[in-house]
């Protein structure tokens, strides 16, 4: 595997392993954070495992769904950072802001589109905000480490 895509890999790791810590830990400690995972279980069950006749009780639907997220959101950063052909430190902090911001607003949106609940809040704004920031700086996350490590194999 080439330098820039284990760079890639590890730091998109990192990316989802922030933005999944930030949900689990906020949602616990912080009145009208987002429950991004709420979404998620809805969405998994709908298309994934009930097309399936796949009926997981409560925990192992959440797990699943955590699984899948860290799995998806890692790909999904690891791509971001080391996407079209543009690797400068310039241009891969552009692509974070742009597609981790772009992540956050469209979890916010898409739900409702899809015909799904949408997260239980009772104030909408600071839920959307969050979830917009936290996707950020997921994305952020993975940008410091792709850059970081690119500069280190570049010594």
């Amino acid at each position: 595997m080439e330098t820039s895509t284990k760079a890639a890999v590890v730091a998109g790791l990192a990316g989802a392993g922030t933005l999944n810590l930030i949900h689990e830990t906020a949602r616990r400690f912080i009145p009208n954070a987002p429950h991004v995972h709420e979404v998620a279980m809805q969405a998994n069950q709908r298309f994934v495992f009930s097309p399936l006749g796949i009926q997981l009780s409560k925990r192992n639907l959440y797990l699943a769904t955590l699984a899948g997220d860290l799995v998806s959101n890692s790909v999904f950063y690891a791509a971001v950072v080391n996407g079209m052909g543009r690797s400068d430190q310039n241009s891969v902090w552009k692509r974070a802001t742009l597609f981790g911001l772009g992540a956050g607003v469209l979890t916010v949106i898409l739900p409702p589109l899809a015909g799904l609940k949408q997260q239980p809040t009772r104030n909408f704004a600071k839920t959307a905000t969050l979830t917009a920031a936290w996707y950020l700086l997921g994305s952020l996350v993975a940008a410091a480490g792709f850059n970081a490590s690119r500069a280190f194999n570049d010594h």
